[in-house]
């Protein structure tokens, strides 16, 4: 038989050891107005809910740095776009060692140019490590757009799921 304060003590270390072994997922939302192009040949209009090349613009990279806890496993990444273009828009997530400057992509995805309100999400791991560690890499948002389609492609949040 089991004596009663046996079993209180093993569902209360249960319970202590519930919150290490589950882990709650967190998202870090980045806004377009946290983007800004490589090119100051670049024109664009951005606002606090979406940001584009202007039409005129030639093809156009905007850079944002991405800010996780130490240790964080990233899980996905999301980008939010209107596609109205036959072009494409493109994503990663890079990190770059700080010791040697050699970086990797770690996530990305385009659009298929098909026009609509959309979404690309990426959870596969193209090269690196989900961990965050930033005490040897610093990490990247990159979105690419192509010149001339202004504002028929639209970027509006890069959003990262991690733990």
């Amino acid at each position: 038989m089991i004596k009663k304060s046996s079993l209180v003590l093993g569902v209360m270390a249960l319970f202590l050891l519930l919150p290490t072994a589950v882990q709650a997922q967190q998202f870090l939302t980045m806004p377009s107005c946290a983007f800004r192009p490589n090119d100051e040949d670049v024109t664009y209009t951005y606002w606090w809910d979406y940001s584009y090349a202007d039409s005129d613009s030639p093809s156009a990279t905007f850079y944002a740095p991405v800010y996780l806890p130490q240790d964080a496993t990233i899980i996905s990444v999301t980008l939010s776009f209107y596609d109205n273009s036959a072009s494409d828009i493109y994503f990663d997530v890079t990190r770059t060692n700080l010791y040697t400057n050699s970086y990797q992509t770690l996530f990305s995805g385009s659009s298929s140019g098909t026009p609509s309100y959309d979404t690309i999400v990426d959870s596969s791991l193209n090269a690196g490590s989900r961990v965050v560690k930033n005490n040897s890499f610093h990490y990247i948002a990159r979105i690419s757009v192509p010149a001339g389609v202004g504002s028929d492609l639209m970027f509006f949040t890069l959003k990262i799921k991690y733990q």
